[in-house]
């Protein structure tokens, strides 16, 4: 049957199941427009919290849940339906900070700065430290392995770069090749972009409008 209720009470489909559509393509899909969708409403327990979402495979301590809890959504790892939301480990809070590691991705420095500016922080626990990597995977001399960027949106398009620091590779030994970090910035009506000023070499030599160091 396509659909059937077993002794238990359970019910069950045999086969996709489609809301707003009538070819659905998995196994749940649903199709609407506008502001319709899939809502997951308010905990009947702490209304303060949503439901969750939870994403498990065979293993109990490899289930992640998202949750939005106190108008902060939260992605959690170890998580089990019907047993525990899990520990949380990525927040977005209202305003779009970020925080991975922290329920308050937008308190540091707010009184410096303005809480209307944009957050992503990193938070080790006690005795560790943060750490934010960039990765390439390049065997040649002069390849870029990563770089920091910053934009003004304010710009046209194809001038938008207003300065980055990057990482290249420098040097030719296999499987220990060194590397370099590059400074630059763009000049005020400038149509080349960031130019590079300053790079500290391999081997720590410093460069300050030359790329010729010895």
């Amino acid at each position: 049957p396509i659909f059937d209720v077993n002794s238990s009470g359970v019910s069950y489909f045999d086969g996709n199941v489609g809301i707003g559509t009538d070819s659905p393509g998995s196994k749940l899909e649903v199709s609407s427009s506008g502001a319709n969708g899939v809502l997951i409403s308010k905990d009947t327990g702490t209304t303060s919290n949503s439901g969750r979402l939870f994403f498990e495979t065979d293993t109990v301590s490899e289930g992640f849940s998202f949750l939005n809890s106190n108008g902060l959504m939260t992605i959690r790892s170890q998580a089990e339906a019907g047993a525990t939301s899990g520990n949380v480990r990525v927040t977005i809070d209202g305003s779009g900070n970020v925080g991975i590691g922290t329920t308050s991705p937008g308190s540091y420095d707010t009184a410096l700065v303005g809480s209307d500016h944009k957050f992503l922080n990193v938070q080790a626990g006690s005795t560790n430290y943060a750490v934010q990597t960039l990765a390439g995977d390049s065997g040649t001399n002069g390849n870029r392995l990563g770089y920091l960027t910053f934009v003004n949106d304010n710009n046209n398009a194809t001038y938008k770069y207003s300065a980055w620091i990057g990482s290249e590779v420098e040097g030719t030994t296999a499987n220990k090749q060194g590397g370099r970090l590059i400074l630059s910035t763009t000049s005020d009506n400038s149509t080349a972009g960031p130019v590079e000023r300053m790079r500290i070499t391999s081997g720590g030599n410093v460069g300050i409008g030359t790329t010729k160091i010895g």
